[in-house]
């Protein structure tokens, strides 16, 4: 930038406007191919186009349009071209239309502002700035439709309708504004959301629609969320084929972004069964059954997609579990009325009439009349063995529906850990353990109504289940015995020795090495000796003393334990055991030794690295070299902060 362009920015910015005007028009002159000369040249012709736009003659605008088209200007430059569309805006006929519509809109006065733009858009067809205006105002107005006067709800979607017409940029603010203005209008049934979003483009959803809002504490799904539950709910009553090839792609990718959408999947699941792809519905329908498996309505669209692919054992058996979920008598009355040619098809004829009764029983006219035409089948009998239900085959036919839940699931490997009931509602519930993944344990619970087997196991019982997680819980599915297991055999093994008895309390106490922390002590004075958390330990629970008696320390043990995290440290949760031949022991625990004992002044004695307690000194009467033979085992010494030998046998 020379020093006379710079001038002329200067001027600019101290608002000598026809100075700067003057000068850049002989610098211009001289210099008609400069880019500097050509920007301050613009620059000073847009300040004075803006400056001059209300009292503005023809001529003049003809000369300073005509000396704007003129310069050299960077097709790239954002500024510029935002400066070159208002002069283009200033330079056109309408501008004062323009100016208008743009204080109407300020003042509050939409409609007129809309009014202004209808005849004038078509001049401004690629004018951003204008499309925003035009958009923001159809928007405002609309809204102010919608509040004041939601009967008037036609003139509402005219301005939709207009908006969608308009070259605004899309994503936007704006964009979604006006999203938000037709959902409201389609859960009013007011709006035809599939032809809607066909215009509107759900490939233009800004990243911030896909944000949850927080209102007063209470999560709300997004924007994106919203529409797409709206439209597939709407796609899924009216599955035309055009409209379901349009928008297949987006709910797969609905379903993808909003995995704990079930209504996503279900909308699915009804398309699907539209297009007679039954089996494809069923995969989809096995996921909605396992977030509503209470639900009658559930199992009753389940049993009619299995109809559909005449698997009439397993339809009537999901007919079976609807009739035992609760629900609304008159809509229970419906799955009643569906359920009669099912039944009928499959050969329960005897079941079939009962449903007919139940319903002609009912206060519901429509329903009776329309399942009266029964009565004259060939099939139809007038005279039952007194049975007026059909809750017992509705039990006896419903297992197979269940199994529906988890057919496709792996078995796990799992055991029973204990029953209990919770403090509110006294329900009783089972905790089970259960390998998620190899090296992987995880507790859960479920509730001992929906398996009964589960309050006749002992603890440690070896089963395996089905489950899924849903939104990080996991829920089981399916449970039965696994006859090739043993008590607590997903826990993992480890060598273990008796290191303490209680025998008051019946308690066993065991210590076993940390394989994954083990490390000796490097300190003067810990030769041999374990760091503190090379070696954990646990108890195991007895009944008796006649259990107790059995026991003695350096005994070792294959334990069944698993580790947790204690105020102390680390510990084991030792839930079963088998006992070993006394060769088994692991040599970091229990060892032999032997060698002549050094007695210091205290009584105590040492044969080598291991402890000799002074009581134990005293009752063998040893005394300095004496040899002596015996069994010593691990035992934590506080003021080193890690496991010494200690002497539990002398032979």
């Amino acid at each position: 930038m020379s020093a006379d362009t710079k001038t002329v920015f200067e001027l600019r910015k101290a608002g000598k406007i026809d100075e700067a005007y003057k000068m850049a028009q002989q610098l211009y002159e001289a210099q008609p191919d400069d880019e500097w000369v050509n920007k301050a040249m613009f620059y000073t012709l847009y300040d004075k186009i803006k400056a001059e736009s209300e009292h503005m003659d023809n001529n003049t605008q003809v000369l300073l349009g005509k000396q704007v088209s003129q310069l050299k200007l960077p097709e790239d430059d954002k500024a510029i071209n935002t400066c070159l569309g208002i002069i283009k805006r200033i330079l056109d006929p309408n501008y004062d239309k323009l100016q208008q519509a743009s204080e109407f809109s300020k003042k509050g006065l939409f409609k007129k502002a809309v009014d202004i733009y209808k005849v004038i858009i078509v001049n401004y067809k690629e004018d951003e700035y204008v499309n925003i205006c035009y958009g923001w105002d159809l928007y405002r107005l609309a809204k102010e439709i919608i509040v004041k006067t939601p009967d008037n709800f036609r003139e509402c979607k005219t301005c939709l309708n207009y908006y969608l017409k308009l070259s605004n940029p899309r994503p936007s603010h704006l964009h979604s504004s006006i999203l938000r203005l037709a959902l409201k209008l389609a859960k009013d049934d007011k709006l035809d959301i599939v032809a809607f979003a066909k215009m509107w483009d759900l490939n233009t959803f800004d990243s911030e629609d896909f944000r949850p809002s927080v209102f007063e504490g209470k999560t709300y799904p997004s924007l994106a969320e919203q529409a797409y539950q709206e439209l597939f709910k709407e796609l899924s009553r009216n599955p035309n084929h055009e409209n379901v090839e349009h928008f297949s792609s987006f709910l797969d990718k609905a379903i993808e972004t909003f995995p704990d959408n079930i209504w996503l999947i279900y909308y699915k699941v009804k398309i699907l069964s539209s297009l007679h792809e039954n089996d494809q519905a069923l995969k989809y329908m096995i996921k909605v059954l396992r977030k509503k498996s209470s639900e009658y309505w559930a199992w009753k669209y389940a049993g009619d997609i299995l109809a559909g692919s005449d698997d009439l054992e397993r339809s009537v058996s999901c007919y079976c579990k609807a009739m035992l979920c609760t629900g609304e008598e008159d809509k229970l009355l419906r799955v009643k009325a569906d359920f009669v040619p099912i039944l009928v098809k499959s050969g329960y004829t005897t079941e079939a009439v009962i449903e007919v009764n139940n319903v002609l029983a009912s206060n519901d006219d429509k329903l009776k009349q329309e399942i009266s035409q029964y009565q004259s089948e060939p099939w139809w009998v007038t005279k039952l063995d007194k049975k007026e239900s059909n809750k017992e085959f509705y039990l006896k036919m419903s297992a197979s529906a269940s199994d529906l839940l988890h057919h496709d699931l792996p078995w796990h490997k799992a055991v029973f850990v204990e029953t209990f009931r919770t403090k509110q509602k006294n329900k009783e519930l089972a905790k089970l353990m259960i390998v998620e993944e190899p090296g992987k344990l995880t507790e859960t619970v479920t509730s001992t109504k929906n398996y009964p087997v589960l309050k006749k196991l002992t603890p440690g019982q070896a089963v395996m289940v089905k489950y899924t997680i849903e939104e990080g819980k996991l829920n089981v599915l399916g449970l039965e015995l696994r006859n090739d297991g043993f008590a607590w055999d997903i826990l993992p093994s480890q060598i273990a020795v008796v290191d303490h008895i209680n025998e008051g309390k019946n308690i066993v106490h065991c210590i076993s090495i940390n394989r994954s922390h083990i490390s000796y002590g490097h300190r003067t004075g810990q030769k041999d000796m374990l760091r503190a958390d090379s070696v954990y330990g646990g108890v195991i629970r007895l009944t008796g003393s006649n259990e107790v008696s059995m026991f003695e320390v350096g005994m070792p043990l294959e334990i069944r334990a698993f580790s947790k995290v204690s105020s102390k440290g680390i510990i084991l949760d030792i839930r079963g055991y088998t006992k070993l031949e006394p060769d088994a022991t692991d040599s970091d625990l229990v060892m032999s030794f032997s060698g002549n004992v050094r007695i210091n002044d205290y009584g105590y004695g040492f044969v080598d690295n291991v402890f000799i307690h002074a009581s134990m000194v005293s009752e063998h009467q040893l005394v300095n070299s004496d040899q002596v033979h015996g069994r010593a085992i691990r035992k934590f010494v506080k003021r080193e902060n890690a496991w010494g030998w200690h002497c539990f046998r002398i032979d």
